[in-house]
C-alpha cells in the first residue's frame, strides 16, 4: 500500500450562500457551494453545474465533472440532481455523482435514501410508460453506461469521498485505471508507451494533483521507468 502525501493541497473554492447560477472548477481545484436552503455542494476537479432554487423544488444540473451533495431536509420542497439522463431525488441526504465518457453516470449514496430514475424526451415520454425510480440505500451505488445493464452495486465509500480530502485512492486497481484518474487532477498528462504496463495491479493513496509523486512511486515499486517528460506529458515505458 503506498501513500504518496505532499503537504500541499489541490486549491480550494468557497462561496457564499446561493440560490442560483453556474459554478465551475477548472482542473485541479474544488469548490465549496452554500446553498441558501443550508445543503451544500462540493465541486471536484473540472467540473460544471447550475442551480436554480424555485418555491417548489431545489434543481442542480451536473454538466460535466463530479460533485458531492449535502442535502438539508425538507419534504415539501424536493432536491432534484439531473446528470446525464439520470434524474436523481432526495430529501435528505448525501451523496456523490460523477459523469463519466459518454453518457455515463454513477449515483454513491452514502447517507439516508435517493431515488433514481431515467431522463425521458418528450416524445419518450408520450409513447412510454413512465419509467419506475430505482431506490438506493446508504452504501449502494448506481451505475449507468452506455454500453451494460443499468447496475446496483455495493459502493466503497471511503475510496469515492476521498477526493473531498485532496486525496486518490486505489484498491487493486488496473495501473491503467489508476493513471486516468490521477490525470483527471493535474495537466501533467501520465502515459504509457506499452499499453501492455496497465494492466499491473495498484493499491495506495495518493494526493490529488500530484502526478510527479504517483509516478516516483510507481517508477520506485514496478518494472517501469521514464521515457520522456514534457512540461505536460510524462511517458512510462518497461525499464530496460
Amino acid at each position: 500500500l503506498f501513500n504518496a502525501n505532499p503537504m500541499a493541497r489541490p486549491a480550494m473554492i468557497m462561496g457564499s450562500a446561493t440560490e442560483g447560477g453556474a459554478f465551475r472548477t477548472a482542473v485541479g481545484e474544488r469548490s465549496n457551494i452554500t446553498l441558501s436552503d443550508g445543503s451544500s455542494v462540493v465541486l471536484n476537479t473540472n467540473s460544471r453545474v447550475e442551480i436554480r432554487f424555485t418555491p417548489e423544488q431545489r434543481n442542480v444540473r451536473l454538466l460535466a465533472g463530479q460533485a458531492w451533495f449535502q442535502v438539508a431536509k425538507n419534504p415539501s420542497r424536493p432536491f432534484v440532481v439531473e446528470a446525464g439522463d439520470r434524474r436523481v431525488t432526495a430529501l435528505g441526504t448525501a451523496f456523490d455523482v460523477r459523469l463519466g465518457a459518454g453518457d455515463s453516470v454513477r449515483v454513491t449514496l452514502a447517507e439516508g435514501k435517493v431515488s433514481v430514475e431515467p431522463i425521458l424526451s418528450p416524445l419518450q415520454r408520450l409513447i412510454s410508460e413512465p419509467p419506475v425510480p430505482q431506490l438506493l440505500l446508504a452504501g449502494e451505488a448506481l451505475v449507468v453506461s452506455d454500453d451494460a445493464p443499468v447496475e446496483k452495486v455495493k459502493a466503497d465509500l471511503a475510496k469515492v469521498q476521498s477526493w473531498r480530502q485532496g486525496q486518490v485512492v486505489f484498491d487493486n486497481d488496473t495501473l491503467e485505471t489508476a493513471i486516468n484518474e490521477i490525470n483527471r487532477y493535474s495537466a501533467t498528462r501520465i502515459e504509457l508507451a506499452d499499453p501492455a504496463l496497465g494492466q499491473l495491479r495498484v493499491s495506495g493513496v495518493f494526493k490529488a494533483g500530484h502526478s510527479e509523486s504517483f509516478v516516483e512511486t510507481v517508477t520506485g515499486h514496478y518494472p517501469i521507468q521514464v521515457a520522456g517528460r514534457e512540461d505536460s506529458r510524462i511517458v512510462l515505458t518497461a525499464a530496460q
